[in-house]
């Protein structure tokens, strides 16, 4: 019992390296849109420096964003040089919460029926949410989009 709670240990550790960085997208301006509309990104400009900020729309000559202090401001499209967010999936959430249960529910017993019930309960809790936030780690993606020319 003690080699199949280690394995549940072991796959909830290595869970987080499920996604890795994606290669980046290269989109052209007209199909930037659909994917950065509502989302909070880093635009990098084409002379080294970034901006943090949350994309209103994307026009024909820039690209409207608003800027936490700075409020609603436009980038002009010719200082961009490519737009950057975190992309979250499900499966790492699932897969860690899963496993989660999996392994409370038997170290719980395990300890539960030893002699401390108390123990066994947070076990039980514990592990699951330790699992979720495992696997809402490993959810999570750098997109990277390249502007290519029209």
């Amino acid at each position: 019992m003690t080699r199949c709670y280690a394995r549940l240990c072991t796959s909830l550790l290595f869970a987080a390296s499920l996604y890795a960085d994606s290669s980046p997208l290269n989109l052209r301006w007209a199909d930037l849109s659909p994917a950065i509309i509502g989302k909070s990104v880093t635009v990098d400009m084409k002379d080294g420096s970034s901006m943090k900020a949350k994309v209103t729309s994307v026009e024909p000559a820039a690209l409207a964003v608003e800027v936490a202090k700075q409020g609603q401001t436009s980038i002009p499209r010719e200082k961009i040089a490519g737009v950057s967010f975190i992309g979250m999936h499900k499966r790492g959430r699932i897969i860690g919460t899963t496993a989660g249960i999996a392994g409370g529910l038997v170290a719980g017993s395990l300890v539960a029926v030893g002699a401390n019930g108390g123990a066994g309960v947070g076990l039980m809790v514990g592990i699951p949410v330790a699992g979720y936030f495992i696997g809402r780690h490993s959810d999570r993606e750098l997109v990277r989009i390249t502007i290519l020319p029209d």
